[in-house]
């Protein structure tokens, strides 16, 4: 039976999603340098010499300061380097959320929405799976958009053997978590369902080759013995390659807010399951509070394979500073989104957040999808805080154009070094929304800047 979709009443916050109490000391955001297209054709040649090739990436941050002030030496711009980190590329940054539409009504499936976003009938364009309470089913919504702008109509229940897919949650919030992917190695997209009350996960075969999935009866996994697959309660199942051996394994979350890693000792067609691990984060268990969501993804770019998951406490970010086969996770960091009054402060829509990762508007990013308790989905955009434009008119203006969000506000800061970049120039520059611009004269032995958030 489909649920009606209804404007939430219980979200009472100005912002589109709640927030929590904003801290005493938000964090900053850090804007690390690109040096964009139209700065490097500006680069001077010297006879019988080739116009340097500024390859970024190789570059220490000195080797990279000391090559801007040669090669631009009335133009550099400095990156802000955290305080407590010098790593770069800088991990993704969220925009403030907005909740997913059916129509011109939120997207509301009842209570306990459990999200997750897929291409259902392999027609190019992502669409969207919920698990949902209290009917303890799951819902097809197709995006009759296009894959940068989805427009999402109900296509009624998930079905398998021709009746409405039904995981029992027992009491509370145990809504069906379903995950959609390819299992068995065939290209066509299964299901995994998450169970609740015996944390178990239940497979739902796709039989079919066509672009209409044909679900066969839900079987539960088990281990390479035969002995069941379980993570307590409240499993929360993705299926990715966790050790770098181009074989997906089973990534588990559990209702006491640990992580499990089921090793598939088989292969990519026929998975088979070694007794689960619980990840480690900072060298201790990992434990995010309750009811762990967990999905895999490089967040900061640097090409090993991160943690991200949701409890209900917040969303986090575990860096992986190991190596693609031996994953090695730093402690939990809380991811952040601004807020109307210009605070940054953590990811927190509701009491019982279900999490996926997807391309939701196809800008090649990860953007974060928050199931909620009241029924409703949210959808943070990400994007990399990083120069897009540097240039200098021939008025002698110097003009900085970088990827930006809503609700913030910035400063830039100059100075004659990258590490004496202390003169205040401009403050309470308005965020210009997804792009923001500042535009001044050029300060003499002002040679190098940074911008931030204050």
């Amino acid at each position: 039976m489909a649920h009606a979709a209804k404007r939430p009443t219980r979200l009472r916050s100005h912002d589109p999603c709640r927030t929590p109490r904003v801290p005493s000391q938000p964090p900053r955001e850090t804007l690390r340098l690109t040096m964009p297209q139209a700065a490097q054709s500006k680069v001077p040649q010297r006879r019988s010499q080739a116009q340097p090739q500024l390859v970024l990436a190789a570059l220490a941050r000195a080797a990279l300061v000391t090559l801007l002030h040669t090669t631009l030496p009335c133009l550099a711009v400095a990156t802000a380097i955290a305080a407590d980190s010098n790593v770069s590329p800088a991990p993704l940054s969220l925009r403030p959320p907005e909740y997913l539409m059916l129509g011109g009504t939120v997207l509301d499936v009842g209570d306990y929405a459990v999200p997750t976003v897929a291409d259902w009938n392999r027609d190019g364009r992502k669409d969207l799976v919920v698990g949902y309470r209290p009917a303890d089913k799951i819902a097809l919504f197709l995006n009759t958009g296009t894959a940068t702008n989805p427009q999402l109509a109900y296509a009624g229940n998930l079905q398998a053997g021709g009746f409405d897919i039904m995981v029992a949650g027992g009491s509370g919030c145990g809504a069906p978590a379903p995950w959609v992917g390819d299992f068995d190695g065939d290209a066509d997209p299964d299901l995994l369902v998450g169970s609740a009350p015996d944390g178990t996960v239940i497979l739902f075969r796709n039989n079919s080759t066509n672009t209409t999935p044909v679900l066969a009866n839900g079987t539960r996994l088990a281990l390479w013995n035969g002995d069941p697959l379980t993570v307590g309660t409240y499993a929360t199942p993705c299926f990715s390659d966790w050790d770098g051996d181009a074989i997906p394994d089973l990534i588990c979350g559990a209702g006491d807010g640990t992580v499990f890693f089921f090793k598939n000792i088989g292969s990519a067609k026929s998975p088979l399951f070694s007794a689960g691990l619980r990840l480690l984060a900072d060298g201790k268990q990992l434990s995010l509070g309750s009811r762990a969501v967990p999905r895999l993804c490089d967040w900061d770019n640097d090409g090993l394979i991160d943690l991200i998951a949701s409890s209900s406490t917040g969303v986090y970010w575990c860096r992986n500073y190991g190596t693609t086969t031996s994953p090695t996770l730093a402690k939990p960091v809380p991811l952040t989104a601004p807020i109307s009054s210009g605070q940054i402060v953590p990811v927190n829509t509701s009491n019982r957040m279900r999490m996926d990762l997807a391309d939701w508007d196809g800008d090649s990013l990860p953007d974060l999808i928050l199931g909620n308790t009241e029924g409703t989905i949210c959808w943070f955009q990400s994007y990399r805080f990083a120069i897009t434009m540097l240039t200098r008119s021939a008025d002698g203006q110097t003009v900085i154009r970088w990827n930006s969000s809503p609700y913030l506000f910035y400063s830039v800061v100059t100075g004659p070094s990258v590490t004496t970049c202390k003169d205040v120039v401009a403050t309470g520059i308005t965020s210009g929304g997804t792009m923001t611009s500042w535009t001044n004269r050029f300060i003499r032995l002002q040679q190098f800047f940074r911008i931030r958030t204050p």
